[in-house]
């Protein structure tokens, strides 16, 4: 029952932070929770997943003035007890507008949500793209919690991603058909984006 509430308060906190894009102004507690949250998705993805270095593409150093937030999924459950076989986290830090602006970006990859227990999952996403062979990338409205804008990558500078049950035990969770090849898989990789406050970087990591 503590673990549960631990992870209730932690899922809250994250909700807080990735809905207010205001300057933060961090106490000790949450910059304790900060980074133990930080350090808890890369350990879960050396625990539970077959693919390594998941996380050698976010900043080794970086200031806190610079995160405007860390929104993450993860489980403090053993492996064969993880109650969803998904695991998330996006790093979003500001920045400055890049060089270059991709306007053919999501010809190569297209927007990918987790929530696969959702009803209309399969309306939410583009299955044109998925049978043309595109690759997924987060989507940034979902990941937000975003419903009345539409945020998208503008630049890819890393991505790394394939499809397959990298999960160190048979992942038998049912995903829907229309992932067709995606039902598993993994992505990874830094995108940025414009919001209402400025420019954004995303690192992020996603497998399930």
């Amino acid at each position: 029952m503590l673990k549960s509430k631990i992870l209730i308060a932690i899922f809250f906190q994250l909700i807080f932070w990735s809905c207010n894009s205001q300057v933060k102004k961090y106490n000790q507690e949450n910059i304790q929770n900060f980074y133990d949250n930080i350090n808890k998705v890369k350990a879960n993805s050396i625990e539970y997943y077959t693919i390594r270095n998941m996380y050698s593409h976010y900043p080794e150093k970086f200031s806190l003035d610079s995160v405007e937030s860390h929104i993450a999924v993860f489980s403090y459950l053993p492996i064969e007890k993880h109650n969803s076989m998904i695991e998330y986290s996006c790093l979003i830090m500001k920045d400055k507008k890049p060089v270059l602006i991709d306007s053919a970006l999501y010809d190569k990859y297209f927007e990918l949500n987790l929530n696969f227990n959702c009803d209309t999952f399969c309306k939410m996403i583009d299955i044109n793209a998925i049978n043309k062979g595109l690759f997924p990338v987060p989507d940034i409205n979902d990941i937000l919690y975003l419903s009345d804008c539409k945020l998208k990558f503008l630049n890819i500078e890393f991505f790394e991603s394939n499809y397959g049950n990298y999960w160190k035990i048979q992942n038998k969770y049912n995903r829907p058909n229309c992932l067709g090849k995606w039902k598993n898989g993994y992505s990874r990789g830094i995108g940025v984006y414009k919001d209402s406050t400025g420019w954004k970087k995303m690192y992020w990591v996603m497998y399930w």
